[in-house]
């Protein structure tokens, strides 16, 4: 009775996390002699689809839309992944992704630069800063991009409030 309450209470916390669209989905598959996770909800795990974004944009030369799938997959990543486990793996798994993530962002960033897409950096260097305040260069391309993009005042106020931040 025990088991079969914990793999309720399982399934359902399980559920809790699952896109609308699946919340009908079975979670945990049981038969005679197992019961195993739906193999198939791992393809809607985020860290996998992070993970099939970066091994395309790692094609570049196989990929037509080369920066719509780098930024889909830069602005993908949220926070840290599993940002409060400090077991070894999870750590080297956090450090590789979010090397992974930046050097990507980084890759991406300079080609819009190259081509003056001033618009399309904005929300990329936006989405860094966020994930990092300390990483000093997409504050200075999103200030060079919004004074392109005619709005100097965005430019000032970002700057001013990054100044405050890196002087504390």
């Amino acid at each position: 009775n025990n088991f079969k309450f914990s793999l309720s209470t399982l399934r359902q916390m399980l559920r809790q996390h699952l896109p609308e669209d699946l919340q009908n989905t079975e979670i945990i598959h049981r038969s005679s002699s197992t019961i195993q996770l739906n193999s198939e909800l791992l393809n809607t795990h985020d860290v996998v689809q992070l993970q099939r974004g970066l091994a395309l944009c790692g094609e570049r030369s196989k990929v037509s839309n080369w920066s719509e799938i780098a930024e889909q997959t830069v602005l993908a990543y949220k926070a840290p992944f599993l940002s409060e486990c400090y077991l070894e793996w999870a750590v080297t798994a956090r450090q590789t992704l979010e090397l992974q993530v930046f050097d990507l962002a980084k890759r991406l960033l300079q080609e819009l630069e190259k081509e003056e897409q001033w618009s399309k950096i904005i929300p990329v260097a936006t989405h860094l800063m966020a994930l990092d305040r300390s990483n000093q260069w997409p504050c200075l391309l999103l200030m060079r991009s919004l004074r392109h993009s005619q709005r100097p005042a965005e430019a000032l106020r970002i700057f001013e409030q990054n100044r405050k931040y890196w002087l504390k």
